[in-house]
């Protein structure tokens, strides 16, 4: 019997190379995708990865950092010209990185970042695992400007009260 969805491939693709990279994989749902599934790295950071029915030239990979009520306090406590410094110097970091983002703004929350990887780079060797390691840079750059606005020190890759999901 033949499989009649035509991105099955694709997504088969994605999962082997996803996890030929360290990541664990669970299933995942939304009604506008042809397929979706979320990543897990072993620090916990996660990636959800999916195609839009209609779009069989590309995938897209996306990741939300949230920032907890005590660091949202905090932010919302800087004057409005040191917020907007650190909101600026945050939005060209991720610009830097080729990365599509939102949440970038007062009050400051969450970052939605979003990657889009097409069929030309999917077909490349290497072209799933540069852009990995690009959305993991983008949710650093994310992590380490907020931890460095907070004066705090943390591990390379953890930040007390900052949760990528």
């Amino acid at each position: 019997m033949a499989d009649d969805n035509p991105y099955r491939e694709t997504e088969n693709r994605v999962r082997d190379l996803v996890m030929a990279e360290g990541w664990s994989i669970r299933g995942a749902q939304s009604a506008d995708a042809a397929w979706v599934f979320l990543a897990e790295d072993a620090q916990g950071k996660r990636i959800v990865f999916g195609q839009g029915k209609d779009r069989p030239d590309f995938i897209e990979m996306q990741a939300t950092i949230s920032v907890d009520a005590t660091h949202q306090a905090k932010f919302d406590a800087l004057p409005p010209d040191e917020l907007d410094e650190f909101l600026w110097e945050l939005r060209f970091g991720l610009l830097s990185l080729d990365t599509n983002f939102r949440g970038v703004e007062r009050p400051f929350r969450r970052v939605a970042l979003t990657l889009r990887v097409y069929r030309d780079e999917l077909e490349a060797i290497s072209g799933l695992p540069r852009a990995l390691q690009r959305m993991n840079k983008a949710m650093l750059v994310v992590l380490w400007m907020i931890n460095r606005k907070m004066n705090q020190p943390a591990p390379p890759e953890e930040v007390d009260g900052i949760t990528v999901n």
